[in-house]
């Protein structure tokens, strides 16, 4: 199951890869940029690993089931970027959206329409949490780390108020928590 998981992953990945260089052949554009379409729950480092040049596309699918079989999910739930990178939301599902519930000072704060694509452009340094509104009770949050984690006292105390209204799957914001440095 552990190979199969890798597999397809990577499959993901190269599919992303493939999509991004037709898309670049396509608009006369000399190069292509990095595009990560991690099909992972757990987190997506490849911006937080590569050097600082260019801008990342990160793509966050908002799902009613993940590939660890969990209900109501974003996949990357934890995604770690660079400032400047953009992560696109894909309505992978019907029924979803995503907005922003705590970001670090000055940033901006978003919020998508239900069943809607949605593209944010991360400015500002540190931890971004958000949900998607009809399924918060359900914990369908996720993370995103910018960064340093500047921010890392506030978001702790917002994900522990957050994790009090959860009917479902308690524990699983402090889990993703859990894996930001």
């Amino acid at each position: 199951a552990e190979l199969e998981g890798t597999f397809l992953m990577a499959q993901g990945r190269l599919n992303g890869y493939l999509d991004l260089v037709d898309t670049s052949l396509e608009s006369g554009a000399d190069t292509a940029s990095a595009e990560s379409d991690a099909g992972d729950a757990s987190v997506d480092a490849a911006a937080a690993e590569s050097p600082a040049a260019e801008p990342v596309v990160h793509r966050v699918k908002m799902l009613n089931t993940g590939a660890d079989g969990g209900s109501m999910v974003f996949e990357p739930a934890v995604l770690k970027a660079n400032v400047g990178d953009t992560v696109i939301f894909e309505p992978t599902d019907p029924a979803h959206n995503s907005r922003s519930v705590l970001v670090p000072d000055g940033a901006a704060e978003w919020a998508g329409a239900l069943n809607k694509e949605l593209s944010v452009t991360l400015e500002t340094e540190g931890v971004y949490i958000y949900v998607c509104d009809p399924h918060k009770i359900m914990a369908m949050v996720g993370v995103i780390q910018v960064g340093s984690a500047t921010n890392l006292d506030a978001a702790l105390a917002e994900a522990e108020a957050l994790e009090s209204g959860f009917a479902l799957a308690k524990g699983r914001l402090n889990t993703y928590m859990g894996q930001l440095n």
